[in-house]
């Protein structure tokens, strides 16, 4: 079969794909990984064909980053008024190259080798796969670490809204009699549970009403499809169709709700197989060296997030350490934590580039990091506590079950750390 893989998101959205992608093959499958072009190396390296998706995953990320992922911006904001009318290009520019990347040889092929895809494998933010699959009838499955569909127990990760569950008790209301209590207790948990669950349809809905112009452009002119109308309920139709989707994330740490169907499944997390290049990796004599040094340092590292103030989070965090009597490696890869030509490292702190992590977490006493769903899976993984300082989305979810499952503190936003509140939860990952 010809199978191939969309993902959108940054480097820690694709990789998770690359062992997937190597059992297909395995099995005997053309595999074909379709997303951004900044990871084309990456893919090609592994032996995967490749083809190009729309958008740039830096400008996407910083965008979220300074909306702290607002599905809607904020008008009065020019910066984010400025930014609109880019990150809506740069979705239509995604949206409109879904199909070709299904359909089409890859460009820089000198042979054009054809290619039409039997099989879609995608996570849910092409936005056009199911409409792909419904031009070629072929199979969809959609994977994704995060909880894209419609539940009870916790909102969509784009809702703005807390996952503090439970922090309003009976005991705290003003009531005459435990009975009374229990009852306006038990009307709230039914009211957020409700809020919860319709949380999913309006962000799909809102989701759907900025794209669904890109999206019948898409059906109209390239598939030859009906556009979908408004009564179609275009925004629903991956949970109306039951299309399969694997939940990326282990069911330890978040156990699949008791209201998703036999359709989803909760696998565990996807690691990234070992490349050749992290393989071959060796520490600087230096890093060792500091390793051996003292007790093992906590990890500070952000990943793909875009940080402007990178000034304000380097000073907090260095006066934690210093505070706290811990050590840090702190780890620079969108974002350069330290520059070399304005900032020095105190002794107790370690600057690192990129670096595999199943070689440096198991070597470290903590982490800290923004909570992508791949990082927190390393951390625990590596057995290590783990502080979340999320920026938008996802993440403060993931802050949030870290906390309740009693594996790292509680998570600080990103906005609001400090050197004191970072002081404390050093403390306590020591």
């Amino acid at each position: 079969m010809n199978i191939v893989i969309m993902i959108v998101g940054t480097r820690g959205d694709v990789h998770p794909f690359f062992g997937l992608g190597h059992l297909l093959q395995q099995d005997g499958h053309r595999v074909r990984i379709a997303t951004h072009v900044e990871f084309e190396k990456e893919v090609k390296a592994e032996g995967f064909e490749f083809y190009p998706l729309g958008g740039d995953p830096r400008r996407l990320s910083a965008f979220m980053v300074e909306t702290s992922g607002r599905l809607l911006p904020n008008l009065m904001n020019q910066s984010e008024r400025a930014g609109l009318p880019e990150k809506m290009n740069m979705l239509n520019e995604i949206i409109q190259s879904t199909w070709p990347a299904c359909t089409a040889p890859e460009p820089s092929d000198p042979k054009q080798t054809p290619f039409i895809a039997d099989a879609i494998i995608s996570n849910p933010v092409t936005y056009a796969h199911i409409h792909c699959a419904e031009a070629l009838s072929v199979p969809l499955h959609l994977f994704f670490p995060q909880p894209w569909t419609p539940t009870h127990e916790f909102p969509h990760p784009f809702a703005s809204m807390s996952y503090e569950r439970g922090c309003t008790r009976a005991a705290d209301l003003d009531a005459s009699s435990a009975r009374t209590r229990a009852r306006i207790a038990a009307s709230r948990d039914l009211l957020e549970c409700a809020e919860n669950w319709y949380s999913y349809h309006m962000v799909d809905y809102l989701f759907h009403m900025g794209v669904s112009g890109y999206i019948n452009d898409l059906r109209v002119n390239q598939m030859g499809l009906d556009p979908i109308r408004r009564g179609e309920h275009g925004f629903n139709l991956i949970n109306n169709n039951h299309v399969p989707f694997v939940k990326m994330w282990s069911p330890n740490l978040v156990p699949k709700p008791k209201d998703w169907g036999p359709h989803i499944d909760v696998t565990g997390a996807f690691f990234t197989p070992p490349s050749k290049k992290a393989a071959a990796w060796e520490p600087p004599q230096d890093l060792v060296d500091f390793l051996a040094a003292g007790e093992p340092p906590i990890f500070v590292g952000f990943g793909s997030m875009v940080i402007d103030d990178v000034d304000s989070l380097l000073t907090a965090f260095l006066k934690a350490v210093e505070a706290s009597g811990a050590r840090m490696v702190l780890q620079s890869q969108w974002t350069a934590m330290i520059d070399a030509r304005r900032h020095e490292a105190p002794p107790s702190v370690y600057p690192i580039g990129p670096a595999p992590h199943e070689w440096l977490l198991p070597r470290m006493g903590a982490v800290v990091h923004h909570g992508g769903a791949g990082t927190v899976a390393a951390g625990l993984r590596a057995g290590k506590p783990t502080l979340i300082c999320p920026f938008f989305g996802d993440q403060f979810f993931w802050g949030q079950y870290v906390y309740e499952r009693g594996v790292g503190p509680k998570p600080i936003p990103i906005r609001k750390v400090d050197a004191e509140n970072l002081t404390v939860a050093f403390q306590e990952l020591r």
